[in-house]
């Protein structure tokens, strides 16, 4: 018989072996790591549109959830970034989390859901990284027709906005009553507040017994509002510096005023432009006749950009220019902080080349006020930029009118409209000028969530397609996509002088321009004189 003897160690080292071999394959306890949960789908589904308001969220997964983890702090909407209140319910399998509104949804708006990592199932696994989408609301009927307001002596809307659940905001001057209170003298101002359906919310009028004016309105996440513009007078306590004076308001959504600022030179001093950045800081643009702050005049007319935090504390204030005139009439920016201002200069900025009387310029400064960079384009003619947007790609387009063939387009004739399309370094991509044989200006441009630009002005031609002239001088809205190709145009007057200021897009693709007209649109009564306009199109060009 023969007797087999087994060596001890190398038992020692075959179960060792086996043992890494168990691991390996994901056997044994204690070392297990769980696998993430997985979203399979969700109701709205992503790009989802029109969404009924008064929908539920859902979001499905493919194994039971932890309900400890599922709450108001996990599962997340907003609306134009403002949390929404509901509450959140896991049905008994485990699988499904549902969101239910404590109110209906706002109406016309991209509702965004986020799902964060702290979602867990029962074998403790957590999503692998924040699952995020967004869905558009069904827009509430407009009603017919166009939204007219006015006194008998001159009444225009000067400045736009719109919040992140539709609502739009006015801003412009008047020469008489718009309220029961009677005008301060001269031209006041005023501020008006309109909801999604064109219905009006509120009105205020404030001036002084000079002539005001209301150049410029924005909105932060919070629904605050800011107007900005010029006063010939005293608006606050304080007296006024001289000539006109630059003024900043705020006033919470329900039209209270919370402050008001007003400074300036000895001479002429204006705001034009003004916007919040992704912080909730106020930038404010325009042009003034001395000396603002601490930096020098330079002379003729500086442009200036300055920066407000929400409590009207000013952060800094940047003045600049050449020897002639130069004026900012639009700012822009963006969530990282960056400024991004527009106007003209009958100069050369930093050191660039005028190419003859007025060219259009764009600058970027960072959050602190350093100018990053300068661009200057024009032609031997006038240029100006009076608009500046950036889409969520951070583009910047720049809107305004030429009276030349502007980076090599065709003229087609007295003064031109025209959009530019610029990387957030300041390379331009691509640029296109229209018009007509008469005079053409645009002057201000927004863009939607979904890449389209639209550009409002006014024309004293027909810019072809759907429009013919009303005679005298044309509101119009053209629509481009983000590579620069026209997807239309349209153009409404009274016979009158018409003209548009200001342009708003929502997330359903919908153009809200604003201006003034002379007489009655649609069916509107007409004030006399000059009355204010507000008109709507849907996402193909049809007014509403």
């Amino acid at each position: 018989m023969t007797r087999m003897t087994i060596d001890s160690k190398a038992v020692v080292l075959v179960g060792l072996l086996l043992a890494g071999l168990t691991a390996a394959c994901g056997g044994g306890s204690g070392n297990v790591v769980p696998t993430p949960p997985v979203v399979t789908a969700t109701s709205p589904a992503e790009g989802s549109a029109p969404v009924a308001a008064t929908v539920a969220i859902e979001a499905f997964f493919d194994r039971r959830i932890n309900p400890q983890t599922v709450h108001n702090g996990t599962f997340v909407v907003r609306a134009g970034g403002v949390g929404i209140p509901g509450q959140v319910l896991l049905d008994p399998l485990g699988t499904r989390v549902t969101f239910i509104p404590s109110n209906p949804l706002p109406p016309g708006t991209t509702i965004s859901a986020t799902l964060t990592t702290a979602i867990a199932a029962q074998d403790g696994g957590t999503l692998a990284a924040d699952h995020d989408w967004t869905f558009f609301t069904e827009t509430l009927s407009w009603g017919a027709g166009a939204r007219q307001f006015g006194t008998a002596a001159f009444d225009a809307v000067r400045g736009t906005a719109m919040d992140g659940v539709g609502n739009l905001y006015l801003v412009g001057e008047t020469g008489g009553a718009l309220t029961a209170d009677p005008g301060n003298g001269g031209a006041d101002i005023f501020l008006a507040k309109y909801d999604a359906t064109g219905t009006r919310q509120w009105l205020r009028q404030l001036g002084t017994v000079a002539d005001d004016f209301g150049y410029a309105v924005a909105v932060d996440g919070g629904g605050s509002v800011y107007l900005a513009g010029g006063t010939g007078g005293a608006l606050t306590a304080s007296p006024s510096q001289g000539g006109t004076d630059i003024f900043v308001a705020k006033y919470d959504g329900g039209g209270t005023r919370q402050w008001l600022r007003q400074f300036g030179s000895a001479g002429e001093d204006a705001a034009y432009g003004l916007a919040v950045d992704g912080l909730g800081n106020l930038l404010v643009a325009g042009g003034a006749s001395g000396v603002l702050g601490s930096d020098p005049f330079v002379g003729g007319t500086d442009l200036f950009v300055a920066k407000y935090d929400s409590l009207g504390t000013q952060a800094w204030l940047r003045q600049g220019g050449t020897l002639s005139a130069d004026l900012a009439y639009g700012v822009a920016a963006d969530g990282s902080g960056n400024v991004y201002a527009v106007g003209a200069t009958q100069g050369g900025l930093d050191g660039n080349a005028g190419a003859g009387s007025d060219d259009l310029f764009l600058l970027k400064y960072d959050g602190a006020g350093i100018r990053l960079w300068t661009r200057q384009l024009g032609t031997v003619s006038s240029d100006v930029a009076y608009g500046v947007a950036l889409d969520h790609a951070g583009s910047v387009y720049v809107a305004g009118a030429t009276s030349g063939a502007l980076d090599g387009n065709l003229r087609q004739g007295g003064e031109d409209a025209f959009l530019l399309k610029y990387d957030g370094s300041g390379g331009l991509l691509w640029s296109r000028q229209f018009g007509t044989v008469s005079a053409d200006a645009a002057r201000s441009v927004a863009c939607d969530p979904h890449g389209q630009i639209s550009v409002a002005g006014d024309t004293f031609g027909s810019l072809g397609e759907l429009n013919a002239s009303a005679g005298n001088s044309d509101l119009f809205v053209v629509r481009y996509d983000g590579e620069g190709s026209r997807r239309w145009a349209r153009q409404i007057g009274t016979g009158g002088a018409d003209r548009g200021y200001g342009v708003e897009t929502d997330g359903g693709e919908n153009a809200f321009v604003a201006g003034m007209v002379s007489g009655a649109l649609d069916a509107n009564p007409w004030a006399g004189g000059e009355d204010a306009v507000l008109v709507k199109y849907d996402a193909s060009g049809n007014r509403q």
